[in-house]
Protein backbone atom coordinates (compact mmCIF):
# COMPACT_ATOMS: atom_id res chain seq x y z
CA UNK A 1 0.00 0.00 0.00
CA UNK A 2 2.84 2.41 1.06
CA UNK A 3 4.24 1.92 -2.48
CA UNK A 4 1.50 2.52 -4.33
CA UNK A 5 0.92 5.58 -2.36
CA UNK A 6 4.55 6.90 -3.50
CA UNK A 7 3.84 6.10 -6.93
CA UNK A 8 0.61 8.10 -6.54
CA UNK A 9 2.49 11.10 -4.87
CA UNK A 10 5.29 10.29 -8.14
CA UNK A 11 2.50 10.73 -10.55
CA UNK A 12 0.68 14.12 -9.17
CA UNK A 13 4.56 15.56 -9.34
CA UNK A 14 5.77 14.46 -12.45
CA UNK A 15 2.14 14.13 -14.51
CA UNK A 16 0.10 16.70 -12.85
CA UNK A 17 -2.47 14.37 -11.04
CA UNK A 18 -5.50 17.04 -10.93
CA UNK A 19 -7.35 17.45 -8.08
CA UNK A 20 -10.17 19.84 -9.99
CA UNK A 21 -14.04 18.33 -9.60
CA UNK A 22 -14.72 15.20 -11.83
CA UNK A 23 -17.25 15.18 -14.45
CA UNK A 24 -20.50 13.17 -13.55
CA UNK A 25 -19.70 9.61 -13.47
CA UNK A 26 -23.40 8.33 -14.46
CA UNK A 27 -21.74 9.85 -18.08
CA UNK A 28 -19.03 8.26 -18.04
CA UNK A 29 -17.95 5.43 -21.03
CA UNK A 30 -15.64 2.33 -19.77
CA UNK A 31 -13.73 2.67 -22.65
CA UNK A 32 -12.49 5.03 -24.92
CA UNK A 33 -10.33 4.99 -28.68
CA UNK A 34 -7.87 7.98 -29.23
CA UNK A 35 -7.05 8.09 -32.94
CA UNK A 36 -4.98 11.54 -32.67
CA UNK A 37 -3.31 13.81 -30.13
CA UNK A 38 -3.94 16.15 -28.46
CA UNK A 39 -7.02 14.52 -26.72
CA UNK A 40 -8.79 15.29 -23.55
CA UNK A 41 -10.73 12.05 -22.48
CA UNK A 42 -12.83 10.74 -20.00
CA UNK A 43 -13.25 7.12 -18.76
CA UNK A 44 -14.97 4.90 -16.02
CA UNK A 45 -12.88 3.26 -13.34
CA UNK A 46 -11.51 -0.27 -14.83
CA UNK A 47 -12.23 1.01 -18.00
CA UNK A 48 -9.42 0.79 -20.78
CA UNK A 49 -7.69 3.30 -23.44
CA UNK A 50 -7.30 1.98 -26.77
CA UNK A 51 -4.56 4.29 -29.13
CA UNK A 52 -5.92 3.45 -32.82
CA UNK A 53 -3.06 4.67 -35.35
CA UNK A 54 -5.77 5.89 -38.04
CA UNK A 55 -4.01 9.03 -39.73
CA UNK A 56 -1.79 7.26 -41.97
CA UNK A 57 1.27 9.32 -42.12
CA UNK A 58 3.66 8.42 -38.62
CA UNK A 59 3.87 6.18 -35.56
CA UNK A 60 2.52 7.27 -32.64
CA UNK A 61 4.55 7.66 -29.32
CA UNK A 62 3.53 8.31 -26.02
CA UNK A 63 4.46 7.91 -22.68
CA UNK A 64 2.92 8.44 -18.71
CA UNK A 65 5.66 8.37 -16.99
CA UNK A 66 5.66 5.49 -14.50
CA UNK A 67 2.40 4.31 -15.49
CA UNK A 68 2.52 3.21 -19.07
CA UNK A 69 3.72 4.29 -22.80
CA UNK A 70 3.62 3.09 -26.26
CA UNK A 71 4.41 2.82 -30.20
CA UNK A 72 1.88 2.55 -32.49
CA UNK A 73 2.79 2.23 -36.51
CA UNK A 74 0.49 3.05 -38.80
CA UNK A 75 -2.83 0.74 -38.82
CA UNK A 76 -2.35 -0.84 -35.40
CA UNK A 77 -4.20 -0.26 -32.24
CA UNK A 78 -3.02 -0.65 -28.69
CA UNK A 79 -5.42 -0.85 -25.85
CA UNK A 80 -4.27 -0.05 -22.42
CA UNK A 81 -6.29 -1.91 -19.21
CA UNK A 82 -7.00 0.72 -15.95
CA UNK A 83 -7.33 -1.60 -13.29
CA UNK A 84 -8.00 -0.56 -9.86
CA UNK A 85 -7.64 -3.90 -7.63
CA UNK A 86 -5.10 -6.51 -8.34
CA UNK A 87 -2.52 -4.56 -10.02
CA UNK A 88 0.30 -4.60 -7.94
CA UNK A 89 1.61 -0.96 -8.05
CA UNK A 90 0.19 -0.18 -11.47
CA UNK A 91 -3.04 1.07 -10.38
CA UNK A 92 -5.46 4.01 -11.52
CA UNK A 93 -7.20 5.96 -9.21
CA UNK A 94 -9.53 8.22 -9.98
CA UNK A 95 -7.83 11.23 -11.38
CA UNK A 96 -6.72 13.49 -14.49
CA UNK A 97 -3.81 11.98 -15.86
CA UNK A 98 -0.79 13.57 -18.67
CA UNK A 99 -0.25 11.70 -21.53
CA UNK A 100 3.21 13.40 -23.47
CA UNK A 101 2.78 12.98 -27.56
CA UNK A 102 6.65 12.33 -27.72
CA UNK A 103 6.11 13.13 -31.64
CA UNK A 104 5.25 16.98 -31.09
CA UNK A 105 6.31 17.02 -27.53
CA UNK A 106 2.76 18.08 -26.61
CA UNK A 107 0.09 16.73 -23.42
CA UNK A 108 -2.90 14.99 -23.55
CA UNK A 109 -5.81 14.52 -20.67
CA UNK A 110 -7.04 11.06 -20.06
CA UNK A 111 -9.25 11.34 -16.87
CA UNK A 112 -10.60 8.56 -14.71
CA UNK A 113 -13.42 9.08 -12.37
CA UNK A 114 -14.83 6.69 -9.82
CA UNK A 115 -17.22 4.28 -10.20
CA UNK A 116 -20.67 5.21 -8.79
CA UNK A 117 -21.96 3.08 -5.82
CA UNK A 118 -25.13 1.27 -6.78
CA UNK A 119 -27.87 2.16 -5.17
CA UNK A 120 -29.15 -0.04 -2.40
CA UNK A 121 -31.92 -2.99 -2.95
CA UNK A 122 -35.73 -1.78 -1.67
CA UNK A 123 -36.59 -5.07 1.00
CA UNK A 124 -39.46 -6.33 1.33
CA UNK A 125 -41.50 -4.51 4.18
CA UNK A 126 -44.37 -5.45 6.63
CA UNK A 127 -43.40 -9.05 6.19
CA UNK A 128 -45.99 -11.24 8.54
CA UNK A 129 -48.58 -7.97 9.25
CA UNK A 130 -51.66 -7.06 7.15
CA UNK A 131 -49.67 -4.86 4.31
CA UNK A 132 -46.53 -6.09 2.53
CA UNK A 133 -44.66 -4.66 -0.22
CA UNK A 134 -41.73 -6.93 -2.11
CA UNK A 135 -39.59 -5.50 -5.14
CA UNK A 136 -38.12 -8.38 -6.47
CA UNK A 137 -38.98 -12.00 -7.51
CA UNK A 138 -39.06 -14.78 -6.23
CA UNK A 139 -40.34 -13.97 -2.72
CA UNK A 140 -42.23 -16.17 -0.22
CA UNK A 141 -44.05 -13.98 2.58
CA UNK A 142 -46.55 -13.92 5.02
CA UNK A 143 -49.34 -11.96 5.70
CA UNK A 144 -52.41 -12.04 8.04
CA UNK A 145 -56.11 -12.71 6.97
CA UNK A 146 -57.98 -9.73 5.79
CA UNK A 147 -54.15 -8.09 4.31
CA UNK A 148 -52.61 -7.21 0.80
CA UNK A 149 -49.79 -7.66 -1.25
CA UNK A 150 -48.17 -4.78 -3.62
CA UNK A 151 -45.62 -5.83 -5.78
CA UNK A 152 -43.27 -3.16 -7.33
CA UNK A 153 -41.57 -4.24 -10.80
CA UNK A 154 -38.16 -2.81 -10.72
CA UNK A 155 -36.98 -5.09 -13.41
CA UNK A 156 -36.38 -2.03 -16.36
CA UNK A 157 -37.42 -3.89 -19.69
CA UNK A 158 -39.68 -6.94 -18.69
CA UNK A 159 -43.25 -7.28 -17.24
CA UNK A 160 -43.83 -9.45 -14.55
CA UNK A 161 -47.40 -11.49 -14.09
CA UNK A 162 -47.80 -14.15 -11.21
CA UNK A 163 -50.44 -15.87 -11.01
CA UNK A 164 -51.93 -18.68 -8.66
CA UNK A 165 -51.15 -21.79 -9.05
CA UNK A 166 -52.38 -23.86 -5.96
CA UNK A 167 -53.72 -23.71 -1.76
CA UNK A 168 -52.81 -25.79 0.37
CA UNK A 169 -54.60 -26.08 4.06
CA UNK A 170 -58.06 -25.00 3.14
CA UNK A 171 -60.36 -26.04 0.14
CA UNK A 172 -62.46 -22.36 0.26
CA UNK A 173 -59.37 -20.11 -0.51
CA UNK A 174 -59.68 -18.20 -4.14
CA UNK A 175 -57.55 -17.23 -7.18
CA UNK A 176 -55.52 -14.36 -7.64
CA UNK A 177 -53.29 -12.87 -10.54
CA UNK A 178 -50.46 -9.85 -9.93
CA UNK A 179 -49.41 -8.69 -13.36
CA UNK A 180 -46.79 -5.60 -13.22
CA UNK A 181 -45.91 -3.52 -16.07
CA UNK A 182 -41.56 -3.08 -16.05
CA UNK A 183 -39.06 -0.31 -14.76
CA UNK A 184 -41.36 0.14 -11.34
CA UNK A 185 -44.66 -0.88 -12.31
CA UNK A 186 -46.91 -2.17 -9.57
CA UNK A 187 -49.49 -4.47 -8.60
CA UNK A 188 -51.36 -4.89 -5.58
CA UNK A 189 -53.65 -8.41 -4.51
CA UNK A 190 -56.55 -8.24 -1.89
CA UNK A 191 -56.81 -11.04 0.08
CA UNK A 192 -60.34 -10.56 2.08
CA UNK A 193 -62.23 -12.91 4.33
CA UNK A 194 -65.11 -11.28 5.23
CA UNK A 195 -68.04 -9.90 2.73
CA UNK A 196 -65.85 -11.05 -0.14
CA UNK A 197 -67.53 -13.37 -3.41
CA UNK A 198 -64.02 -14.46 -2.95
CA UNK A 199 -62.09 -14.98 -0.24
CA UNK A 200 -58.89 -16.16 1.45
CA UNK A 201 -58.76 -18.00 4.21
CA UNK A 202 -55.70 -19.02 6.24
CA UNK A 203 -53.15 -21.67 3.78
CA UNK A 204 -50.25 -21.38 1.57
CA UNK A 205 -51.09 -20.09 -1.76
CA UNK A 206 -48.40 -20.93 -4.36
CA UNK A 207 -47.98 -18.72 -7.31
CA UNK A 208 -45.58 -19.07 -10.57
CA UNK A 209 -44.25 -15.90 -12.84
CA UNK A 210 -45.79 -16.60 -16.53
CA UNK A 211 -42.73 -14.89 -17.81
CA UNK A 212 -39.72 -15.73 -16.20
CA UNK A 213 -40.92 -19.18 -14.77
CA UNK A 214 -39.95 -18.79 -10.98
CA UNK A 215 -42.12 -19.70 -8.25
CA UNK A 216 -43.21 -18.48 -4.80
CA UNK A 217 -45.53 -18.98 -1.85
CA UNK A 218 -47.85 -16.36 -0.05
CA UNK A 219 -48.64 -17.67 3.70
CA UNK A 220 -51.64 -16.51 4.91
CA UNK A 221 -52.10 -16.33 8.75
CA UNK A 222 -55.11 -16.49 10.77
CA UNK A 223 -56.06 -13.21 12.20
CA UNK A 224 -58.05 -12.48 15.18
CA UNK A 225 -59.54 -9.89 14.65
CA UNK A 226 -61.09 -11.16 11.21
CA UNK A 227 -61.50 -15.05 11.43
CA UNK A 228 -65.05 -16.62 12.51
CA UNK A 229 -65.50 -19.84 13.87
CA UNK A 230 -65.75 -21.85 10.10
CA UNK A 231 -62.41 -21.42 9.44
CA UNK A 232 -61.17 -23.34 12.01
CA UNK A 233 -63.07 -26.46 11.41
CA UNK A 234 -61.64 -26.97 7.70
CA UNK A 235 -60.53 -31.04 8.79
CA UNK A 236 -58.45 -30.72 5.99
CA UNK A 237 -56.24 -27.75 7.10
CA UNK A 238 -54.24 -29.77 9.38
CA UNK A 239 -51.68 -30.14 7.11
CA UNK A 240 -50.87 -26.80 7.55
CA UNK A 241 -50.86 -27.54 11.12
CA UNK A 242 -49.07 -30.02 11.58
CA UNK A 243 -45.64 -28.27 10.02
CA UNK A 244 -43.61 -26.24 11.98
CA UNK A 245 -44.78 -22.99 13.06
CA UNK A 246 -43.94 -20.52 10.27
CA UNK A 247 -41.32 -18.60 11.26
CA UNK A 248 -41.89 -14.78 11.14
CA UNK A 249 -39.47 -12.20 9.67
CA UNK A 250 -39.76 -8.76 9.20
CA UNK A 251 -37.65 -5.66 8.17
CA UNK A 252 -39.01 -3.16 10.48
CA UNK A 253 -39.10 -3.01 14.62
CA UNK A 254 -42.27 -5.03 15.39
CA UNK A 255 -44.50 -2.64 17.14
CA UNK A 256 -46.32 -3.76 20.43
CA UNK A 257 -49.63 -3.98 19.06
CA UNK A 258 -48.04 -5.81 15.83
CA UNK A 259 -46.98 -8.46 18.79
CA UNK A 260 -50.21 -8.37 20.18
CA UNK A 261 -51.46 -9.56 16.88
CA UNK A 262 -48.72 -12.45 16.92
CA UNK A 263 -49.79 -13.31 19.90
CA UNK A 264 -53.38 -13.58 19.41
CA UNK A 265 -52.70 -15.71 16.11
CA UNK A 266 -50.55 -18.51 17.68
CA UNK A 267 -53.43 -18.93 20.79
CA UNK A 268 -55.84 -18.87 18.09
CA UNK A 269 -54.08 -21.38 15.76
CA UNK A 270 -53.63 -23.57 19.11
CA UNK A 271 -57.08 -23.39 19.55
CA UNK A 272 -57.93 -24.58 15.96
CA UNK A 273 -55.62 -27.47 17.11
CA UNK A 274 -57.35 -28.85 19.65
CA UNK A 275 -60.66 -28.59 17.86
CA UNK A 276 -59.21 -30.54 14.97
CA UNK A 277 -57.80 -33.37 16.96
CA UNK A 278 -61.20 -33.39 18.83
CA UNK A 279 -63.38 -34.27 15.82
CA UNK A 280 -60.42 -36.19 13.89
CA UNK A 281 -59.82 -38.67 17.60
CA UNK A 282 -63.43 -40.19 16.43
CA UNK A 283 -62.49 -40.92 13.02
CA UNK A 284 -59.39 -43.38 14.05
CA UNK A 285 -61.01 -45.85 15.32
CA UNK A 286 -63.88 -45.58 12.47
CA UNK A 287 -60.65 -45.68 10.13
CA UNK A 288 -59.09 -48.89 12.08
CA UNK A 289 -62.54 -50.77 12.14
CA UNK A 290 -62.69 -50.10 8.42
CA UNK A 291 -59.14 -50.90 7.44
CA UNK A 292 -59.73 -54.51 9.42
CA UNK A 293 -62.91 -54.93 7.27
CA UNK A 294 -61.00 -54.28 3.85
CA UNK A 295 -58.38 -56.55 5.06
CA UNK A 296 -60.98 -59.19 5.82
CA UNK A 297 -62.56 -58.76 2.20
CA UNK A 298 -59.33 -59.12 0.94
CA UNK A 299 -58.45 -62.67 2.47
CA UNK A 300 -61.94 -63.78 1.19
CA UNK A 301 -61.17 -62.71 -2.01
CA UNK A 302 -57.77 -64.37 -2.40
CA UNK A 303 -59.60 -67.69 -0.82
CA UNK A 304 -62.17 -67.07 -4.17
CA UNK A 305 -59.25 -66.87 -6.41
CA UNK A 306 -57.79 -69.79 -5.08
CA UNK A 307 -60.85 -71.96 -5.64
CA UNK A 308 -61.58 -70.36 -9.14
CA UNK A 309 -58.14 -71.64 -10.00
CA UNK A 310 -58.28 -74.87 -8.65
CA UNK A 311 -61.81 -75.51 -10.60
CA UNK A 312 -60.25 -74.08 -13.55
CA UNK A 313 -57.57 -76.31 -12.98
CA UNK A 314 -59.76 -79.90 -12.67
CA UNK A 315 -62.00 -78.87 -15.69
CA UNK A 316 -59.37 -78.91 -17.46
CA UNK A 317 -58.16 -82.40 -16.30
CA UNK A 318 -61.53 -83.62 -17.26
CA UNK A 319 -61.05 -81.86 -20.53
CA UNK A 320 -58.31 -83.72 -21.48
CA UNK A 321 -60.17 -87.29 -20.13
CA UNK A 322 -62.78 -86.59 -22.23
CA UNK A 323 -61.02 -85.95 -25.16
CA UNK A 324 -59.13 -89.66 -24.50
CA UNK A 325 -62.14 -91.41 -24.07
CA UNK A 326 -63.70 -90.16 -26.81
CA UNK A 327 -60.89 -91.04 -29.24
CA UNK A 328 -60.68 -94.97 -28.17
CA UNK A 329 -64.65 -94.76 -28.34
CA UNK A 330 -64.13 -93.67 -32.04
CA UNK A 331 -61.49 -96.48 -32.47
CA UNK A 332 -63.81 -99.25 -31.07
CA UNK A 333 -66.62 -97.97 -33.10
CA UNK A 334 -64.55 -98.24 -35.99
CA UNK A 335 -63.03 -101.85 -35.15
CA UNK A 336 -66.94 -102.99 -34.30
CA UNK A 337 -67.87 -101.85 -37.82
CA UNK A 338 -65.12 -103.61 -39.38
CA UNK A 339 -65.33 -106.62 -37.86
CA UNK A 340 -69.42 -106.24 -38.27
CA UNK A 341 -68.64 -106.78 -42.27
CA UNK A 342 -66.69 -109.16 -42.06
CA UNK A 343 -69.83 -111.35 -40.34
CA UNK A 344 -71.34 -113.89 -42.71
CA UNK A 345 -75.35 -115.25 -43.05
CA UNK A 346 -75.57 -117.28 -40.54
CA UNK A 347 -77.67 -119.76 -43.53
CA UNK A 348 -74.76 -119.69 -45.93
CA UNK A 349 -72.63 -120.97 -43.12
CA UNK A 350 -74.54 -124.05 -42.59
CA UNK A 351 -74.88 -124.62 -46.14
CA UNK A 352 -70.97 -124.92 -46.05
CA UNK A 353 -70.80 -126.40 -43.41
CA UNK A 354 -73.50 -129.47 -44.78
CA UNK A 355 -71.45 -129.45 -48.41
CA UNK A 356 -67.90 -130.04 -46.41
CA UNK A 357 -69.77 -133.11 -44.31
CA UNK A 358 -70.88 -134.54 -47.84
CA UNK A 359 -67.54 -133.62 -49.52
CA UNK A 360 -65.94 -135.41 -46.63
CA UNK A 361 -68.47 -138.75 -46.48
CA UNK A 362 -67.91 -138.97 -50.27
CA UNK A 363 -63.72 -138.64 -49.84
CA UNK A 364 -63.85 -141.64 -47.34
CA UNK A 365 -66.17 -143.71 -49.20
CA UNK A 366 -64.08 -143.47 -52.04
CA UNK A 367 -60.71 -144.37 -50.18
CA UNK A 368 -62.83 -147.41 -48.98
CA UNK A 369 -63.76 -148.49 -52.28
CA UNK A 370 -59.43 -148.05 -53.24
CA UNK A 371 -58.81 -150.08 -50.22
CA UNK A 372 -60.96 -152.76 -51.06
CA UNK A 373 -59.42 -153.22 -54.65
CA UNK A 374 -56.04 -153.12 -53.23
CA UNK A 375 -56.85 -155.90 -51.01
CA UNK A 376 -55.59 -154.00 -48.17
CA UNK A 377 -58.76 -155.37 -46.01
Amino acid sequence: MTRQILFLMTAMLVLGVSTTALVNAQEMPTSVEVTSFPFNESVMENGKITFNNTNGTSTMNFVAYGWFDGTVRIGESLTIELPTKDCGTTCFVEGIYYIKDLNQGNYSELQIVAAPEPEPKPVTTGNGTMEVHVYEIPFDVTILEGGKIVYHNLDPVTYHNLEHTGTTGTETGGTFSMWASSNGGTATANFPVENCSSCYPAGVYSWMDSVSGVTGTITILPNPNTVNEQVGIQENVVVVLNKPEPTIQTNSTVTTEQQDILDKTKSYKTQIEEKINAKIKPLETEIIDLKKQVDFVTSVNTDFVKEINLLKTNATISETKYLEESKINKELREKMSTLESQVVDTTELEKYKKDASNWKAVALEQLRVMAEILGLF
